[in-house]
């Protein structure tokens, strides 16, 4: 668990560009890719070997996890099992 939350607080500069992408753009980011160079120097790794990259979603297939227009999530194929972070209005 200690994993998991180190991997929640290096996360967060990650969900932090896409807010703000978000506030600047009045949209979500189609892709990860989109916050680099402006917001993100490069998409960081999740800094876990076992699961080194985040996958994001928008749109539709993001409003199934709780009508969310995005999802940042980190797939992990040993436990069949996600962590995710989703998008929560302020």
């Amino acid at each position: 668990m200690n994993a998991f939350h180190k991997l929640a607080l290096r996360s967060r500069p990650l969900i932090e560009a896409i807010k703000t992408f978000e506030t600047k753009h009045g949209i979500s980011p189609p892709t990860l890719d989109a916050l680099v160079p402006l917001f993100l120097p490069s998409v960081p790794s999740t800094g876990m070997a076992a699961y080194p990259q985040y996958e994001y979603i928008v749109g539709e297939e993001a409003e199934k996890w709780e009508n969310n227009p995005w999802v940042v999530y980190v797939e992990n194929p040993i436990r069949w099992a996600q962590l995710g972070y989703i998008y929560v209005s302020s």
